[in-house]
């Protein structure tokens, strides 16, 4: 090699290992960047999987905070400043069930008509009433049906008016008096507070044509409830009842031999039985005949060991 040949080899060889340097650096630059972001891509799957910390719940303090009020003049706003069970540390739901449906109203920014308009509610109640109350006692049994069968599954049926009446036990020559319009306490009190008396005069039959007509012979008390009243139906009434429900025409002891009752139970039962005899009855003689049942240590034989007999 020349002298002139080693002196521009000992110039190129310096810049020759710059190179080298920055290729090295540049690799490991990106190699860096490479795992910063597969670190941060784990980071942010394991962040997406933690549990996230339970909201903290709305307290009367927060309530009066976001309308700029204090708690005091918060309470006061809504008529609830007398009320020792609310403070500031009260829940939202607790609050919010103890307004009126006038001070409910206000709250949300209604009016009370408009309140009572959306939920359903009839005309004429209280607005002093608790806002709780109206919404579950003073409900149009028609809205009522209208948000239950919105919930209703592919292929159900929705209810019927008549299907709410049958459901709380009022009697079907009855349900002419009770409409979508009126509220579900109307409905729930005509029932609960429906005595022999009331049903004869809805129907403008006098008290003994009233029994008559519903297979009662017994002679009963006319203000007792006809939830009670009705169980003196006799059994062979009941049967004709039952037929002319399914559209059959069974004989009385047909229908009780496919009852199901025990046999020796059926020649105690006649037409003239009353339903509530005769519920009593079959309760008697299943209680009487579960005591007689053997248990398992007084009524099995013991079993045979190897040894026995020997």
């Amino acid at each position: 090699m020349s002298e002139r040949q080693a002196r521009i080899k000992r110039k190129n060889e310096p810049q020759q290992e710059v190179k080298k340097k920055k290729g090295s650096i540049a690799g490991n630059v990106i190699i860096t960047i490479i795992v910063i972001a597969f670190l941060g891509l784990g980071l942010y799957a394991i962040k997406d999987k933690l549990p996230k910390p339970a909201p903290k719940p709305t307290t009367v303090s927060k309530l009066a905070k976001g309308m700029d009020m204090s708690v005091e003049d918060f309470l006061k706003e809504y008529g609830l400043d007398g009320d020792e069970t609310v403070t500031a540390d009260t829940l939202q739901e607790d609050f919010e069930g103890k307004l009126t449906v006038a001070n409910y109203a206000k709250y949300i920014g209604k009016t009370v008509a408009d309140l009572l308009s959306e939920n359903g509610i009839v005309d004429g109640i209280d607005e002093t009433m608790l806002w709780t109350d109206a919404k579950e006692q003073y409900e149009m049994i028609g809205h009522f049906l209208q948000k239950q069968n919105e919930e209703l599954g592919e292929g159900e049926e929705p209810a019927t008016l008549e299907d709410y009446l049958n459901g709380i036990g009022v009697p079907e020559d009855l349900w002419q008096f009770i409409t979508e319009d009126q509220s579900r306490k109307f409905a729930e009190d005509f029932i609960s507070e429906l005595t022999v008396a009331k049903y004869a005069e809805y129907k403008g039959q006098t008290v003994a044509e009233l029994l008559k007509d519903k297979g009662i012979k017994e002679k009963l008390d006319e203000t007792m409830l006809w939830s009670e009243a009705q169980q003196y139906e006799t059994m062979g009434h009941f049967v004709q009842r039952m037929n002319a429900e399914s559209g059959e025409d069974k004989s009385f002891k047909d229908f009780m031999a496919e009852s199901g009752i025990a046999e020796a139970l059926l020649p105690q039962i006649t037409e003239d039985t009353t339903y509530k005899d005769a519920i009593e009855m079959i309760q008697s003689y299943e209680e009487a005949a579960s005591e007689q049942e053997p248990t398992e240590a007084e009524g099995e034989p013991a079993t045979k060991t190897e040894t026995d007999g020997e």
